[in-house]
């Protein structure tokens, strides 16, 4: 479904997009490389949730695989939510 919904924005053909989780202002707001990450990024999601036990290993998975994402909480409630705590 998170996929569909990249694909549709990118079916719009944005000048710019800005992650809003990224460490520096002045890291690229391309459009096709945010999109990129973020498919990337849901398809490692899906897999730490179908290979990990609980939500401790989930979020070790992807915090290891993502150490330079800057907003750790939004990946703790996303891991939260997975594992409806």
């Amino acid at each position: 479904m998170a996929a569909a919904l990249l694909d549709r924005l990118a079916a719009l053909y944005p000048d710019i997009l800005v992650a809003g989780d990224k460490r520096a202002a002045d890291l690229s707001d391309a459009p096709d490389a945010q999109f990129a990450f973020m498919h990337a990024y849901l398809n490692d999601f899906e897999a730490a949730r179908k290979g990990s036990v609980d939500m401790r290993a989930m979020f070790i998975t992807m915090r290891t695989k993502y150490p330079d994402l800057a907003v750790i909480g939004l990946l703790n409630y996303s891991v939260q939510q997975t594992f409806g705590k």
